[in-house]
């Protein structure tokens, strides 16, 4: 009967802890494996804990949340037996090198700056884009006939731009990721494929486009510079003067001089008085009076004064004094001077060119409302060649003016000195073209970029970049991001046309003064077009109707207005 008793016990404990099991795997309540423990633990739990997780442990497209789940990060390489299913944020982290947390798929746009992800207005090919949740999207079929949802509509989606279609008022891309129903190896994920997605709206709030950090070709250059300059020059100067100055000045000034003078005075002169005289008189009365009053008085005078006002003086500040001064001045300045190093290359020097937003030297005519700020020049050509802005002389007849103009307008036919001033400044403007023409290219990435069709949304960090065909701007604009203080310097060895609406934006503080743009064929604004920089044109220069200029138009032939904006450059 006890062994029987031992049995049944252990048996039940066996049950219990298989159905308590079974149940986790599975997915089902705690209650369903206390219930009935002992008959029906062992045939019943084993078929159903391995039926049932099956089918529910392979996602159909767009099932995975699409966040930053651990659970859902894929495998470790882009090999079949290390990689693994991946949630559409991971691919993109995977493929980025990214390591920290960025998100739901909807928001990663926040965290993406952080690791230098720049956003652009446009899509273009490897380029991350997200897709906000929203009913626009809908749905497609799968092979079974299921209604699928082409973005999360909880979590929304993401992925890298393969393909882009402009599709006049709408964009079609097409976009690599991982949970879109895929089978392919990549970034460490099993379930990667190209999609492309349904056409949409252009300047939609649905979908934004980053651009991951291009590498910086001047970077090496920009921290090699500063660095031993900084280090070497406060180091030594700091340190080396006022240790030993300030350490044996005091030191044997304080001690030498008070010690011997207040122990060799008072001593002799207490003691050799008052003995003799004591003796030789009266010796009863000699006794009790002069013994105390030798000791007393002459005693605690000659021991007590000199001792504190000797010791206490000279050594707290004689150590005090050069530790704090030495010490704190030369740290920061030392460290932020290399701050501010422009990156790029050295800015083009444009001489007395400079003083003038606009310089010909074949002609300069307008038509409609133009409005320039800013001297303009022409020469050799004289005044006449200047039409459309109804000068006005000025008494002195070195410049005239113009209710178009907000400056001057300098002609070759002015009176001195304008006419040597323009032939200096004309031969400046013609040495600016020939050294930016010469500067060397910053290396493979910048030469012949898209091959002079840029692509929507192309971001150009500071350097020289070569073209040897024309370039076209297309009219969804590109991006020139860098410091206030970095230089960018464009080679063209053919035209140069900005597309109606076209917009260069400048972003990070980048300046309209630092972007040299050399163009050996002709440069064309076309129609509401909106261009930043200096434009050191061969030939020709064209501002076509509404278009806008933030720079210097400086042509070795004719510039053409047509109701434009120009305006120098800070």
């Amino acid at each position: 009967m006890l062994k029987l008793f031992k049995r049944t016990k252990w048996a039940g404990f066996m049950g219990l802890a298989t159905s308590l099991f079974l149940a986790v795997l599975v997915g089902v309540g705690c209650s369903g494996g206390v219930a009935t423990p002992v008959p029906a633990a062992t045939p019943t739990s084993i078929p159903a804990a391995t039926a049932t997780p099956i089918p529910a442990a392979t996602p159909t497209p767009v099932d995975l949340v699409c966040n930053d789940n651990a659970s859902e990060r894929g495998g470790t390489s882009s090999t079949v037996e290390t990689a693994g299913d991946c949630s559409c944020v991971w691919y993109v982290k995977n493929k980025f090198g990214i390591t920290e947390p960025i998100g739901d798929a909807k928001d990663i746009g926040k965290r993406l700056p952080d690791f230098g992800f720049l956003r652009v207005p446009n899509p273009q090919t490897e380029t991350v884009v997200i897709f906000q949740p929203s009913p626009f999207w809908g749905t497609w079929k799968d092979k079974d006939g299921v209604d699928k949802p082409w973005v999360n509509p909880t979590w929304g989606h993401t992925g890298v731009i393969s393909e882009v279609s402009d599709l006049g008022s709408n964009w079609s891309i097409t976009v690599r990721g991982a949970n879109q129903g895929g089978h392919e190896v990549e970034a460490g994920c099993s379930n990667v494929n190209d999609v492309r997605y349904p056409s949409y709206p252009k300047n939609s709030d649905l979908v934004s486009y980053w651009v991951p950090p291009l590498p910086a070709m001047s970077v090496p250059a920009a921290t090699a510079t500063p660095v031993p300059a900084a280090t070497a020059t406060p180091a030594s100067a700091v340190t080396a003067t006022p240790v030993p100055a300030a350490t044996p000045t005091p030191a044997p000034a304080a001690t030498a001089t008070p010690v011997p003078t207040a122990t060799a005075t008072p001593v002799p002169a207490a003691t050799a008085t008052p003995v003799p005289t004591a003796t030789a008189t009266p010796v009863p009365t000699a006794t009790a009076t002069p013994v105390p009053a030798a000791t007393a008085t002459g005693v605690p005078a000659a021991t007590a004064t000199p001792v504190p006002a000797v010791t206490a003086t000279p050594v707290p500040a004689a150590t005090a004094t050069p530790v704090p001064a030495a010490t704190p001045t030369p740290v920061p300045a030392a460290t932020a001077t290399p701050t501010p190093t422009p990156a790029g290359p050295a800015a083009v020097n444009l001489g007395t060119a400079g003083n003038y937003v606009i310089l010909s030297k074949s002609g300069l005519s307008t038509t409609g409302v133009t409005s320039i700020v800013g001297d303009l020049g022409a020469s050799p050509i004289d005044s006449t060649a200047v039409t459309g802005f109804g000068l006005i002389m000025d008494a002195s007849g070195t410049f005239s003016s113009s209710t178009l103009v907000t400056g001057k307008v300098f002609a070759a036919d002015y009176t001195s000195p304008t006419p040597s001033n323009l032939t200096t400044a004309v031969s400046n403007m013609e040495a600016a073209y020939t050294d930016a023409a010469g500067r060397p290219t910053s290396g493979a990435a910048f030469l012949n970029v898209d091959a002079g069709n840029i692509v929507v949304g192309r971001v150009f960090v500071p350097g020289v970049y070569t073209w040897g065909t024309g370039v076209t701007i297309p009219t969804g604009g590109i991006t020139i991001s860098g410091g206030a203080n970095d230089v960018w310097i464009f080679q063209i060895s053919g035209t140069l046309t900005a597309s109606s609406g076209a917009i260069v934006t400048l972003t990070g503080g980048a300046q309209a003064k630092n972007i040299f743009w050399q163009v050996a064929d002709q440069t064309t604004l076309e129609t509401t077009s909106q261009f930043k920089g200096v434009i050191l044109d061969q030939t020709a220069i064209v501002l076509k109707t509404g278009a806008r200029l933030d720079g210097r138009a400086l042509a070795q032939m004719a510039v053409t207005l047509d109701a434009n904006t120009v305006t120098k450059p800070n």
